[in-house]
This record gives structure tokens, sequence and C-alpha cells, in this order.
């Protein structure tokens, strides 16, 4: 899609990997995520959602939870001592809103791995830090997440139609730091 190129691969001098979804998720599971929401188990890897309908379903849910925590024994207005039922709300919702999308980008089919800080806990060796970064863009700072993952989740690569990288180089670096099971190729998007 035009559109894509445009907006998130560097007005398509950019490129874009395809991800084996399996794989990936398969990855992120044995590297010891595992959720402590305890409403609802996510998806490591999930579609964004762009129905308005699903969207005020996702209100609703979180409204309702508010009011059984609200209405349980453990909530004292006074005395908000369960730290733990409290952090797992808050990333259920933090969850469920990074979940969704306005109806007008719904032709990116965006899919998302979510990584909630204080809810989805990884269990890295002690000298394995991941810390989150910081880039800026367009004016705006962007937190990202650094992840390493098993190269044979990279399915493809395609350059962007704008893109001048000569074939033969990616092939190389793709080789050299993915494997040989990756050919890359050009776009055959018309750019105008």
């Amino acid at each position: 899609d035009l559109s894509q190129w445009r907006g998130y691969a560097d007005d398509g001098r950019g490129m874009v990997i395809g991800f084996d979804r399996q794989k990936l998720c398969n990855n992120i599971r044995s590297d010891g995520i595992r959720s402590i929401i305890g409403i609802a188990e996510p998806e490591c890897i999930a579609n964004v959602v762009y129905n308005k309908r699903t969207i005020h379903q996702y209100a609703k849910e979180i409204v309702n939870y508010l009011d059984l925590y609200v209405k349980s024994a453990s909530f004292n207005p006074d005395n908000f001592l369960d730290l733990e039922a409290q952090m797992a709300l808050g990333d259920y919702i933090e969850y469920k809103s990074s979940l969704c999308k306005s109806s007008s980008f719904q032709d990116e089919r965006e899919v998302r791995i979510i990584y909630i800080d204080n809810g989805w806990k990884f269990s890295p060796s002690s000298n394995d830090q991941r810390p989150i970064g910081f880039i800026t863009k367009n004016g705006r700072v962007i937190s990202y997440y650094t992840y390493s993952f098993d190269r044979s989740c990279i399915i493809s690569v395609k350059r962007g139609p704008k893109c001048i990288a000569d074939l033969r180089e990616i092939r190389e670096l793709l080789f050299s730091r993915v494997g040989s099971h990756v050919f890359p190729e050009t776009s055959k998007i018309s750019y105008r």
C-alpha cells in the first residue's frame, strides 16, 4: 500500500521486514514473557482493532472491571495497599487501549507486540538489561524497546519503491545477519 510506504518507510526510501507471526510469538514466549494481568491472558502479538463496536466493547469491559474492583473487599479508598490488583487493572487498561486505532487507518492491518513495563514481566539473566530507549522523529519523542529474536522469524524483506540500496548489497547483509533463507525484493507498487 502506497500510504504505508509514505508514512512508515521514509517516504518509500526504506524497507519492510516480514515476520512469521507464530515463530515470533513462540520466540517471545520462550524468552520468559508472561502475563500477570489475571483478568485475561493477552496474546503476545495481537491485531490492532479498528472497529468502533469492538472498541466500545473494550471500554465497557474496562468500566466493568473498575466497578468490580471498587466493589471488591480489597478496595479501600483510604488505603491503596492492594498494589498488585491496581497494577493488574492498569495493565489490562493499557493492553486493551494499545490495541485500538481509528477506523481511518484500517487499511494498515497493523499487528503489535505490546510490552507493558509493569505488567508483562521478562525474566532475563541479571546481566541482560533491556532498557526502553527514546528517539525523536517528526518533532515527537518516541519510545522503543530493543528486542532480539531468532533470525528464522524473518521471512521477507522488501525495499521501498524509492529505495536506492542495491539489491546485491541487501542480499549480502541479509546473508551475513539473517541467513540464506531470505531473498530481498523490490516493491512493485508505483510511486506517484
